[in-house]
């Protein structure tokens, strides 16, 4: 992982151990799983290049084009009752635990693994996403449970509102307003292409 400090860019790596929490507010959610686009803020302490502990959260002044939108971040909390509806079509029975198994490039979770009471299942994303009724499959998530290890619910961090692929709107807008021309605001959503005038 590369963080800037000081204005310098450095490499890190991430103790497999570490604990990991988001800043939300004044509070610091323990988090199973970190999941960073860009941009925001990170707290850490490391020894030699291996970070020991890390806090991040969401940088509203960051320099990603979306910052304009409302729609842009996003938190959804589900109760167990809606977690065990939602996950019934995949015959697991009651929900123990949510994994992600693998992840693309932008973060995405590409497959998950939904342990229940009667099996488990691996779900890829869109199918995630259209379960739960999520705005998009950016997200990281935090499972509540109770003493005894059960599940209480889930809260689901999410940054966008669509499938992550080609030109996003809101992006696109944001590049605008800054000043971003249509040529720059194409080459940044399609890499490696030439435009040309064909009439």
């Amino acid at each position: 992982m590369k963080l800037v400090i000081n204005g310098q860019p450095r490499d890190f790596q991430l103790s497999s151990d570490a604990p990991i929490y988001q800043r939300v507010g004044e509070s610091r959610l323990a988090m199973r799983q970190g999941s960073w686009i860009g941009g925001e803020l990170i707290d850490f302490r490391a020894v030699a290049n291996t970070i020991q502990m890390l806090v991040y959260r969401i940088n509203f002044a960051n320099p990603a084009a979306d910052r304009y939108s409302r729609l842009a971040l996003w938190q959804v909390h589900k109760t167990r009752q809606e977690l065990d509806t939602a996950f019934r079509p995949l015959n697991v029975g009651g929900i123990q635990d949510m994994r992600v198994v693998s992840r693309g490039p932008s973060e995405r979770p590409l497959n998950t693994e939904i342990v229940g009471s009667a099996g488990r299942a691996t779900v890829r994303a869109l199918r995630l996403r259209t379960l739960l009724s999520l705005r998009d499959s950016l997200f990281s998530y935090d499972i509540e449970r109770n003493a005894q290890g059960e599940v209480l619910g889930m809260t689901f961090y999410g940054r966008g509102w669509g499938h992550g692929v080609g030109m996003c709107q809101v992006g696109a807008y944001g590049m605008a307003l800054d000043g971003a021309t249509y040529d720059q605001i194409l080459k940044k959503y399609y890499t490696g292409i030439d435009l040309k005038k064909l009439y």
